[in-house]
């Protein structure tokens, strides 16, 4: 299938919506409105001998700020991975982007965001993950504790080595 042999920015550009949501630190994000991969926008652009599908975002920072090193990555500011705004975009490492992603977690507020309790998908409550720690640290076995509360025994030594509901 042949592509449009169209500059690839006027391309880029026309399947980015600039009244994407507003971000209440970082302001207006714009939003890749073409197809996605892992939730990311994907933009396909010619090497020369074939067409390869990139992360747009990442393509949005190529065209504001030159190449990028293959080690780096093209991080959010605004955390909405279908934006492609360049001053929302910053370069990191691997370990940057894990370390965002932890202090993001955590929030501006010292407060966790959408763990525990504040996740629509829990089963569980602070309350009843303490429950569960004292009783482990009182002897009870973990393959029972984990059948009682509904919850997989994996999740259940997440819990008690607070790997998981580190806030409580």
């Amino acid at each position: 299938m042949s592509k449009p042999m169209t500059d690839p920015v006027i391309r880029f550009w026309k399947s980015v919506n600039k009244n994407g949501p507003i971000h209440p630190i970082h302001g207006q994000c714009w939003v890749w409105i073409k197809s996605l991969q892992n939730g990311y926008g994907q933009f396909t652009i010619s090497n020369g001998s074939k067409w390869i599908h990139v992360y747009a975002h990442r393509f949005s920072w190529q065209v504001a700020n030159g190449s990028i090193k293959d080690d780096l990555w093209v991080l959010h500011r605004c955390d909405n991975p279908r934006c492609v705004r360049p001053d929302h975009l910053f370069l990191g490492t691997s370990s940057d982007n894990q370390l965002d992603l932890e202090n993001k977690a955590i929030g501006r507020t010292g407060i966790p965001v959408n763990v525990g309790e504040s996740n629509s998908a829990c089963k569980l409550t602070g309350e009843i993950v303490v429950e569960i720690r004292v009783r482990h640290s009182l002897g009870e076995i973990g393959a029972e504790l984990a059948r009682e509360f509904d919850i997989s025994e994996s999740q259940l030594y997440r819990i008690i080595n607070r790997k998981s509901w580190k806030h409580v």
